[in-house]
Parts: C-alpha cells; structure tokens; sequence
C-alpha cells in the first residue's frame, strides 16, 4: 500500500506531512497473526522500510503504534532518537501511556504527539490526563484514536430497562 502512496504523491512532497506507524508485526505465515515490537533494531527496519517502499528520504512523524511493555520506553526512545539525528524522522508520537511512560520517554527524547483514546465515552483526557503531568517544557499535541469509540472494548454505554 505504501508503495502504491508514494507514487501517487511523487513530485509534491513538500505539500504533504507524512506519518507512518510502527510496532506492530505481521506473521507471513499467518496474516491475522500479529505481535508488538518497540525495540529500537525493530525501529530502525521499520524505518527504512518505509523510507524505501515511499521513495522518501525522511518521515515528519514516525508512531509508535504499541508499546510492548517488557521494553522500557527509554530503550525505545533512544532508538527512534537516533532515527531523528540520521534525520531519518522528523518526529516522534507515542500510543496510549502512562503519564510517567510519558515522562520517561520525554527524558530521553522529545515526544510530539501522544495518541490517546477519546469519544464521547472516554473522556479519560478531560480528566489528570498525561498531557497534563507532563513539564512545560515538554509540548505534547493530542491525537485522537477511535473518537467514535472502539466496540471492540465494549465501551458504547448500555441501555437498560426500567
């Protein structure tokens, strides 16, 4: 699919922000079979991938997609980090984290966009979100994931008879 993005954009780069995901690792053997990767060797060849199925020379906003948590965020972080001095990556975004996941990635390398479930039912931002305990200096913009809600949590309010 990537590809297939990058050809239809060529020659008008400057006029797009592309982001891309990664962490999240398909199965040849088996396509609905999936597993998160955050380690930063998985990054690297994420990174590239992309760069070479796009054509590009540079991502403005690389995402994590999942953060597996049995690799701390700083590991992590210090890989991508090394993407954005190569001047491979622009930018960095996180998935749903903690505030201290917030602040230890933050620590190590400055985090753009922290995506974070938000609809009429979830409203978990509006409220001591991570935005918020994060520093001043740290400047995070919020992106919204599922803001129609996500039935596959079972998170739509129920209806129950009176």
């Amino acid at each position: 699919m990537s590809s297939w993005w990058g050809g239809w954009v060529e020659g008008r780069w400057d006029e797009v922000f592309l982001a891309t995901k990664f962490g999240v690792v398909h199965s040849e053997a088996n396509p609905r079979a999936r597993r998160v990767d955050s380690t930063p060797g998985y990054a690297r060849c994420a990174c590239e991938a992309s760069l070479r199925r796009l054509g590009v020379d540079h991502i403005d906003l690389f995402h994590l997609h999942r953060r597996n948590p049995d690799v701390p965020v700083a590991e992590t972080m210090d890989g991508v980090a090394e993407l954005v001095a190569a001047g491979k990556v622009r930018y960095l975004g996180l998935p749903e984290v903690s505030a201290g996941t917030l602040r230890r990635a933050c620590a190590v390398a400055p985090v753009a966009v922290l995506q974070s479930e938000y609809s009429l039912w979830t409203r978990g931002l509006e409220r001591g979100s991570c935005r918020r305990s994060t520093r001043r200096s740290e400047v995070v913009t919020t992106r919204a994931a599922r803001p129609i809600s996500s039935t596959r949590h079972g998170d739509f309010p129920r209806r129950t008879r009176s």
